[in-house]
């Protein structure tokens, strides 16, 4: 049964729109409705009311802003590659900013990018845009070290006199691999729990409740026993880690010695499974480190843009990626990373879960005949030595043989990334077989440009690599003169009889003059988000990496107008000696909120008797008050809390804060037998921006359909955010009024009775020219008449009133 619904425009802001469009789906239809929008001379909003016909009831409404010669910049995309990244490793942030509006922007609208980061943030101008023009912005930024850790962003874009700003913003997200929580099972002996083809198993319990043995199996055996509260580190294959750790015991009664209940919590590092190039209809195939197969399809593939199936044991689903996505569903993560004409690179993470057909009981490592309790017998059934697989009943099950393809990653490692001309550089060069099959006829050497040399040890490896095994080997390198270069290994090796290549990730060292002066630096604002009457630390690091002396070092700041300064912003020392650092701390407080630049560190220091100096860049600070609404509801009307038919309501809404408040959203809900004149439910008012001890009216008119004697005006709600983006909700007061009748309803009731009564004088007199009695007198004689039948008074008519 179709659903018809009657959607309504408006503009008060100049722009010509339809009235009203008609509707009907079905359940779960869509349809587009293209409307046409003349413009007027400026920009305008249009409101999007849709009305159900069956009830008259508003559903959705919206609203939408049409821009008509004003600049409109906004963010067309924001990537990150790669999205899930080593701990430390450096990834590429790209933010490609657009303008969307039919004029230039230009110097005068004084354009911004900004990227805010968790602990870092950078800002740049863009001093003209044309009309449809976009621009890439790159930044480079360091994964912190902590696993598991998630690192949120915001890139966002502004220019003077833009009005729409929904494309203003995007938030972006950045994952450092790390350690999952699988969740917590309670485990009784002689039970097992299994993942993949790895199984968990409590062989015992202590008979006084403070440990318990546990036994893993995934190839190789774990037999231990873990104190309560204690958790243990156990290797998997392929470099992941269990966590296990015994988080209750109960000692269950009526239970063999050693029987009773363990709540286990288990915990698993992510496991890299796939990072491949596929063509489009091209499949790849692997297990996991837990013996779970999986199968990855490249369905369809179009540019930026790529169709993917995934099936495994528990799961099986299709995605459409664009590049620099992350599909997340049930413990897989899948990322696009890049996309050629012929090729996609995916980047497919999994946590191992608990297979759903199973869940605690006896698992292959048990014996099948228990006890009436479900417990083994321990002592009876198994005469072996406690501390080994035999002595639970049944031999460890044989190492699962690995088939299928090797996948061979390479990286590189240096111990410095700057060096003097001579200088030793260590290079570290590590190989990893991601992939399922051995790899045959390893090969390894260097690629150095000229400029570099190898000075010790061996920049060739060869041999083979097992799936899962890493391999290592070091080499030393020097630089012969002053440049730039890059270090590179190329590594070959087989596949099923087919040779393949690559080349390793490059890493970029700087070789300095011989005996010179190395100066770097940094400088750090912490946290980069202050809140008003708090205060950030600025910390300014300066180094010489070289081999010779910096004099006269000076290091100066300067700090905005709108902060006080606690510490000293300069130090001055001698020398700087070679491998020597210093470092100069003070502290910012800020005077009001908003968005600052904190100006470059300079830094000068005297090398052979010649001055030099360098800039440390400076970072954002985000200074943040508390914006705090009063929303007051009354009744403007002259009648007060009495009302008529029609009556003014009024919200008013005051910032009695320290900074503005963003985003308000206010909301009033009409009670029913009362509607907006327009025929609303409800009031829906958006303000961008109220400012400390700005006031701001939002007034309706509502009209009584229903009337009865009061009525009740709920709270309004205003949900508003501050500068941080932290939400905030108000309620005002609430209002009870009466309804009252208008006068002239009375003035109206008195002219129909006046009337009535002349209409009926006018018959009196013309039935007595007729001869006949009036209509009064019969009135008179029949009162008259009952009146002594009844024996009571008679009753006169007034003979004005008879026309007697």
């Amino acid at each position: 049964i179709s659903d018809c619904y009657l959607v309504k425009f408006s503009s008060p802001e100049g722009c010509e729109v339809p009235e009203q469009r008609e509707v009907c789906l079905i359940p779960g239809e869509s349809t587009v409705l293209e409307v046409p929008i003349r413009g007027g001379e400026t920009s305008c909003t249009i409101r999007i009311d849709l009305y159900s016909e069956s009830d008259q009831t508003i559903r959705e409404t919206a609203e939408v802003f049409v821009n008509v010669g004003l600049p409109d910049i906004g963010l067309e995309d924001v990537s990150v590659d790669p999205i899930i990244g080593e701990p430390g490793e450096i990834v590429s942030i790209k933010l490609l900013v657009k303008n969307y509006g039919s004029v230039a922007i230009g110097p005068e609208e004084r354009a911004k990018l900004e990227l805010l980061l968790e602990d870092s943030s950078i800002s740049w101008d863009i001093p003209s845009l044309a009309p449809g023009e976009e621009r890439e912005f790159t930044y480079t930024y360091r994964l912190p070290v902590e696993e598991g850790e998630i690192v949120t962003g915001l890139a966002r874009v502004s220019c003077v006199g833009e009005k729409n700003l929904a494309n203003n913003e995007k938030k972006m997200e950045m994952k450092v691999r790390g350690i999952w929580n699988i969740g917590s099972e309670r485990v009784r002996v002689g039970e097992c729990l299994k993942i993949g083809d790895l199984e968990i198993a409590v062989l015992e319990v202590d008979q006084y409740g403070g440990r318990a043995r546990i036994g893993v199996e995934n190839g190789e055996s774990f037999d231990e026993w873990i104190e309560l509260g204690e958790e243990v580190e156990i290797d998997l294959k392929r470099g992941v880690k269990l966590y296990l750790e015994v988080d209750d015991i109960e000692i269950l009664p009526y239970q063999p010695f050693g029987g009773g209940e363990v709540r286990l919590k288990i915990k698993v590092s992510e496991e890299k499974l796939f990072y491949s190039e596929l063509e489009e209809n091209e499949s790849f195939s692997k297990k996991s480190a837990v013996g779970i197969d999986y199968n990855l399809v490249l369905r369809h593939l179009e540019e930026d843009r790529a169709e993917v199936l995934l099936e495994g044991e528990e799961v099986s689903f299709t995605v459409e990626l664009e590049k620099g996505d992350v599909y997340e569903d049930e413990g897989i993560e899948m990322g696009l990373i890049t996309t050629s004409e012929e090729k996609a690179k995916l980047a497919v993470y999994v946590v191992p879960f608990f297979s759903e057909d199973v869940s605690p009981g006896a698992c292959e490592l048990f014996p099948s005949d228990m006890d009436r309790d479900g417990i083994p017998d321990l002592y009876d059934s198994c005469p072996m030595e406690p501390g080994s697989w035999e002595y639970m009943g049944c031999p460890p099950p044989g190492e699962i043989p690995e088939e299928g393809e090797p996948q061979i990653e390479g990286e590189i490692q240096v111990d410095k990334t700057q060096a003097s001309e001579g200088e030793e550089i260590s290079v570290e060069v590590v190989l990893t077989n991601r992939g399922s099959g051995r790899a045959e006829e390893v090969e390894s050497r260097a690629n150095l440009p000229p400029g570099l040399e190898v000075i010790g040890g061996s920049d060739y490896w060869t041999g083979s690599i097992d799936p899962g095994e890493s391999v290592s080997y070091t080499y030393k390198v020097r630089g012969t003169r002053e440049g730039t270069y890059t270090i590179q290994n190329v590594v070959f090796y087989k596949e099923k009889g087919v040779e393949r290549s690559f080349l390793t990730p490059p890493v970029t060292v700087e070789i300095n003059p011989a005996g010179g002066v190395m100066i770097f630096g940094n400088k750090r604002i912490e946290p980069s988000l202050v809140y008003l009457g708090d205060s950030a630390q600025v910390k300014i690091t300066v180094r010489n990496g070289g081999e010779g002396t910096a004099k006269s070092v000076r290091i100066k700041d300067e700090c905005p107008q709108d902060f006080d300064i606690q510490g000293n912003p300069s130090k001055y020392i001698e020398e700087l000696a070679p491998g020597q650092s210093t470092s100069l701390t003070y502290f910012l407080i800020p005077k009001a909120p908003g968005e600052y630049l904190i100006p470059d560190a300079e830094v000068s220091y005297l090398e052979d008797g010649i001055y030099k100096t360098m800039r440390l860049r400076g970072e954002s600070i985000l200074v943040v008050g508390t914006p705090e609404l009063r929303i007051i509801k009354e009744v403007t009307s002259n009648e007060g809390k009495e009302v008529s038919e029609e009556f003014e309501v009024s919200l008013k809404l005051k910032n009695e804060g320290n900074d503005s408040a963003f985003e308000v959203v206010v909301r009033d809900e009409i009670p029913d037998g009362i509607v907006e004149e327009s025929g609303l439910k409800y009031i829906f008012k958006r303000i961008d921006e109220i400012k400390p001890g700005e006031e701001k009216t939002i007034s309706y008119r509502l009209k009584v359909v229903d009337p009865k004697e009061e009525y009740e005006l709920g709270p309004a709600e205003v949900v508003f955010k501050d500068r941080a983006g932290k939400e905030f909700r108000q309620e005002s007061n609430t209002l009870t009024v009466r309804y009252k009748a208008r006068g002239w309803i009375w003035l109206l009731l008195l002219l129909i009775a006046i009337i009535l009564l002349g209409i009926l004088i006018a018959i009196d007199q013309d039935r007595k020219r007729k001869g006949k009695k009036g209509i009064f007198e019969s009135i008179r004689s029949r009162s008259r008449r009952k009146s002594r039948r009844e024996g009571a008074r008679e009753i006169l008519v007034p003979k004005v009133l008879a026309g007697g």
